[in-house]
């Protein structure tokens, strides 16, 4: 039996893809492109996110070869229980494999931006508190609290606006000196930033109004798109290249560039804003990895089990969180979850092929 409270529309996964999508990537993006294609990054993150949209094509293609399942059960469908249920597990472990990492990265950035002197293991804990209980009272809440961040891009790009004046149009130019080549090979590499449509796979039941899906999954996109493409340019013309490869979260670096006039310190504002949008993403992957570890175990409607897993996973995703030793360690971390990511999607594209040979819609009455 559906859970109600898990039940979204699909303007709501126009917020929780959003949600996935812009939140951690975005803080070193630029400095990573300036080290990769100078100031022709803007360039990149059109042609990546026109690449994701062919991905979200195949995503949603693939989803509707079956009838109202997520990636758990269409690995049964398809490759049987045992195989299947291995690759469920490995799409769980990627789950909380970013679940760790975002929330370490959320930590340190705390940490470094406004509470220095608490602990990490405290302040993870108390991070962690909220994503517990909107987990636990569903995907409709999650939605719910997620459509602020609407809001909170738009004081962003008000913020641009303030730094306007300063922006260099001279630190663009000249356009594409960088080579084709190398801007289309750096739009091809796995991109970490544009990592959260796949979440589709794990959701997919909860969506009332399937027939909308792509179109809302398409438009979140852009919005991303959209956005990094704001970011990127704003930064690139503030610093310029040089100073951008330099920069580890150059975002940050341009909140402390403007000094107001009656706030004394705007650039924490800004900051805190950036909270919220942080804690979306580490949310959305905490949900569909516990939400997926009961659809495995089947103990969706078993609310005594449902409480031992969300403890027992959330002190599994605490303790990881602090393995990983510094900050070189974990942006490499997250470099390689890129290609973990990209592995996925391939995944997604063997189950489409062999969809047409396991004919998922006779397979799905007989599940059913």
């Amino acid at each position: 039996m559906m859970n109600k409270s898990n039940e979204i529309s699909a303007n709501q996964v126009f917020i929780f893809v959003v949600s996935g999508q812009i939140g951690f990537g975005i803080l070193s993006m630029a400095s990573t492109l300036a080290e990769d294609v100078g100031h022709d990054g803007w360039i990149a993150i059109i042609l990546a996110g026109m690449i994701t949209s062919l991905i979200i094509c195949l995503i949603v293609a693939t989803l509707k070869r079956f009838n109202n399942l997520s990636i758990i059960e269409i690995n049964n469908i398809i490759f049987g229980k045992y195989i299947g249920t291995f690759f469920s597990v490995a799409a769980i472990v990627y789950l909380t494999y970013t679940t760790v990492l975002s929330l370490r990265n959320f930590n340190d950035v705390i940490r470094m931006s406004a509470l220095r002197l608490t602990p990490p293991l405290v302040l993870t804990s108390f991070i962690i508190i909220p994503i517990i209980y909107l987990s636990w009272y569903g995907l409709k809440y999650i939605c719910r609290y997620a459509a602020a961040q609407v809001v909170l891009f738009i004081l962003v790009i008000l913020y641009y606006l303030l730094l306007i004046k300063y922006f260099r149009f001279t630190f663009l130019q000249p356009i594409g000196v960088s080579g084709i080549k190398k801007i289309v090979e750096v739009s091809f590499s796995p991109f970490t930033s544009f990592i959260g449509y796949e979440l589709l796979t794990f959701i997919y039941p909860y969506i009332k109004d399937k027939k909308k899906l792509l179109r809302s999954t398409l438009y979140a996109n852009t919005f991303t798109i959209v956005f990094y493409l704001i970011t990127i340019v704003m930064l690139t013309g503030f610093f310029g290249e040089v100073m951008l490869e330099q920069l580890l979260y150059p975002i940050f670096s341009l909140a402390r560039a403007y000094r107001a006039p009656i706030f004394e310190r705007l650039d924490l504002f800004f900051i805190s804003l950036w909270f919220p949008i942080m804690l979306s993403t580490v949310l959305v992957y905490y949900f569909c990895a516990y939400n997926s570890l009961k659809r495995l175990f089947n103990i969706e409607n078993n609310k005594p089990k449902c409480k031992i897993l969300i403890w027992s996973f959330t002190i599994i995703v605490i303790l990881l969180s602090r393995l990983p030793e510094n900050m070189v360690q974990l942006r490499s971390l997250f470099d390689q979850l890129g290609y973990i990511s990209t592995g996925y999607v391939a995944y997604i594209f063997i189950c489409y092929i062999l969809s047409f040979i396991k004919r998922g819609n006779k397979s799905n009455e007989k599940a059913s």
